[in-house]
């Protein structure tokens, strides 16, 4: 029976995963049959596991909700932690083309259609400009860098990067907690070229 189980459950695994495409995973169950599917995991399946979770088989759906909750509040923590990590590694290389940090930088990558991943840290708002002409954005005015224009005050910068990152289908974090990006400036971005 034993067998059996951790059959049904590494097919369901695998056929949910094909049809859902999740991109990370995580186990509850009693020890030695999570143990055991671990162990029989596809391979993809293996790079995308998460960790088991504290579930017993007579958990509600509240409990399961919570618990999932928790692992993906974790799993984006470490994702965002790992972001910043690369960021802070490429930034200041010789050749520009990693990373950059600082709003002015950031502005400026946005400005030439660069920015792959841009990282916020939460609550972090400046004043600065944008262009009604060219929706160019800069942390000094009144003319525009971009086409000469007079540029106008805006309130929140940080926030006018973020809709322009969202528009160029940039990966957008805001980060909580990470003061390796708050020493970078409050705002970095991992550059497309």
């Amino acid at each position: 029976m034993h067998d059996r189980q951790v059959r049904l459950a590494t097919r369901a695994a695998s056929e949910v995963q094909a049809r859902s495409g999740f991109q990370r995973l995580v186990i509850g169950g009693p020890d030695q049959l999570v143990a055991d599917v671990e162990r029989h995991l596809h391979p993809y399946l293996r790079t995308i596991y998460h960790r088991r979770i504290d579930l017993g088989p007579g958990s509600g759906p509240d409990e399961l909700r919570r618990a999932v909750d928790s692992a993906e509040a974790e799993i984006a923590r470490a994702l965002q932690s790992a972001a910043v990590d690369r960021l802070r590694d490429v930034v200041g290389r010789p050749d520009g083309r990693s990373g950059v940090a600082g709003l002015a930088p950031v502005l400026h990558a946005l400005a030439n259609h660069r920015v792959h991943r841009l990282l916020v840290s939460s609550g972090y708002e400046a004043c600065g400009w944008r262009c009604p002409a060219c929706a160019t954005l800069a942390t000094c005015g009144p003319t525009c860098p971009g086409c000469g224009q007079t540029m106008r005050v805006v309130d929140d910068v940080v926030s006018e990067a973020v809709d322009a990152a969202a528009a160029e289908r940039a990966r957008i974090d805001v980060c909580v907690g990470t003061a390796d990006l708050d020493v970078l400036g409050g705002i970095g971005a991992l550059l497309r070229y």
